[in-house]
């Protein structure tokens, strides 16, 4: 146990609850740490951070902050030439449709104008269960925003969270740490043009590869 979980002291007192013999607890301190010093020789960490490696659950450590030292948001994020968006007006409920068929490993997207302004972000589930309910044909205008045709703009964020391409990295991770969104959206300072999308699993991979 304690050379898969790396846990010492609470094996011992684990041992002498389930025996009530305090003369097994010195033979079971030696045999916890020669456990320990085996384990730590074979694999770093216990066997938790191990399967959150192997599942490539996007957990943020401390070596994320002194990797992201002085570097700006746009040095990390996934341009916005990168994302799948949706416009907020003027995409056929066929387009839609494709869209969706073709995005199936992305949990969300971004909503632009025509002049790629970000209007909010919206979860590709919600629009998928919208795209297959609706009785609409297939040449029916769809709509993210306040525009005409059919209306899905109740499905989306108009608030996201976003910050901007100048912000600092490590500002980023501590967002992600205390508010948890799934996403950061990167916006432009002067006129809210799309720059970009920031994930969990982007910061990893940018700290992992330098």
């Amino acid at each position: 146990m304690c050379g898969v979980t790396k846990v010492t002291v609470a094996v011992v007192v684990i041992m002498y609850e389930l025996t009530g013999a305090l003369n097994f607890i010195v033979p079971t301190m030696i045999v916890v740490m020669v456990a320990r010093v085996i384990g730590d020789a074979i694999v770093e960490g216990g066997i938790s951070e191990q399967l959150i490696l192997l599942n490539g659950i996007p957990l943020l450590g401390e070596d994320e902050d002194e990797c992201l030292l002085d570097m700006p948001v746009a040095a990390v994020m996934r341009p916005a030439e990168e994302l799948l968006v949706l416009p907020a007006a003027g995409l056929s409920l066929r387009g839609l449709r494709r869209l969706l068929e073709g995005s199936a490993g992305i949990r969300g997207f971004p909503v632009v104008d025509s002049d790629m302004r970000l209007v909010g972000y919206v979860h590709r589930d919600a629009v998928a269960k919208a795209a297959s309910s609706l009785a609409a044909s297939d040449d029916a205008v769809v709509s993210f925003g306040t525009s005409g045709g059919v209306s899905l703009g109740h499905l989306v964020n108009p608030s996201p969270t976003t910050v901007r391409p100048r912000t600092a990295a490590e500002t980023v991770v501590e967002i992600f740490r205390k508010l948890g969104p799934q996403v950061i959206l990167v916006a432009s300072e002067e006129d809210g043009v799309l720059a970009g999308l920031l994930t969990r699993k982007d910061i990893l991979r940018h700290t992992r590869s330098h």
